[in-house]
Parts: structure tokens; sequence; C-alpha cells
């Protein structure tokens, strides 16, 4: 990691603590409601950067003929540590998607069609986005669309042991979080899982 990237990193951790500042104002939850729906956006973050980078390797790989060019199949990310993940499911697509009241549904819509594509994670990806305001949660979601957590090149030590505002004791470690997006899928369709 570069001097640079930690410069970011450390400014997205000072927006952090001020999102959970405004979480505590403003929304009306407790900071154990709310911490797991920002890991979950955080998720989304980290499993886009993924695929991006997985399609971007997919292509460099077929354009340097290491791969036909064929249909892309679930094995094709998995070799590259990502998951296919769905349109409706990547973190872009739902910023960039209108904003007319329902990006709470989007966003629960959005966990659920990665528990339906990759059963290892069905029940586990929290969904109690409908409780926020659509300004807030859009304001959360442009926090982690930030330099420290965007682009392919972003490694998983971008979060790994950061603390985020909410559960015990007033933070709860990302780590137990980041079992979810270390999913290794198999070509079988199988998973293991990667925590630390």
């Amino acid at each position: 990691m570069t001097a640079d990237h930690f410069t970011h990193l450390d400014q997205f951790g000072a927006d952090l603590w001020k999102l959970a500042d405004q979480l505590r104002a403003n929304s009306g939850l407790a900071s154990n409601e709310y911490f797991m729906p920002i890991l979950g956006l955080l998720f989304l973050r980290h499993a886009t950067n993924r695929y991006y980078a997985a399609c971007k390797a997919i292509a460099a790989d077929q354009a340097a003929g290491r791969m036909p060019k064929r249909p892309l199949r679930d094995a094709d990310f998995t070799q590259r540590r990502a998951m296919n993940l769905p349109k409706a499911a990547r973190y872009d697509v739902i910023l960039e998607q209108p904003k007319d009241g329902s990006l709470g549904h989007a966003l629960v819509a959005a966990m659920e069609a990665v528990e339906a594509r990759f059963p290892p994670l069905a029940g586990q990806l929290p969904k109690e986005y409908e409780k926020f305001d659509d300004d807030l949660l859009e304001s959360m979601m442009h926090k982690f669309d930030t330099e420290a957590l965007t682009g392919t090149t972003k490694r998983r030590e971008a979060v790994g042991g950061l603390s985020v505002p909410g559960g015990a004791g007033g933070s709860s470690s990302v780590r137990g979080f980041t079992c979810w997006s270390r999913v290794r899928l198999s070509d079988a369709g199988g998973a293991s899982f990667l925590c630390s």
C-alpha cells in the first residue's frame, strides 16, 4: 500500500465517524441497528470492486489469447477471487439509478440478489435499508464511493481491521464482516470462508 492510499484511508475513517454522528443524530436508530447496514454497503462496494477487477483481468486474458472468447461463467470470476455479481447488486449501478424514494428497496433487492446467486450467503447479508431515509442512504453510499474504497487496485486491507462506529462499546471490527467479502466460491458451487 502506498502512503497516498493510507492518506485516503485515514480520510475515509474520519468520514465514517462523521457518518456515525449523523446517523446517531438523524436516523432515530441505535448504533446496533445501523452498523450492519453500514457493513453491508462496504460489502457491496468491495464485491463490486472485485467484480470489475475480474472483468478487466478476463478481458486482458482474452486479448492475450490466454482465455477463449466465450460467454463468461461463474468460474471465470471465482478464479480471480471475485463473484459474478448480478447487475442489480453492483454498487455503481445502485448509486446511479434514479432517486425516486426507493433506494432502501434497491439495496434490499441487491442483498437478496447476492444471496440468491451465492447460496452460502443466504440469510447472512443485512436487509434493514428501508428503515433509512433515502437522502441519508445516498449520503452513506457516496461516503463509500471515495478514493479509499473505489477502483480495481484496492486490497482487502483497505477495510481489514478498520474500526466501524456501532456495535458493542461504540465500535465493531470489520474483520468479522469481511468474512462475507472473502467468500471463495469453488467451481462446483460450494464455498469456503477465508475469515481471519
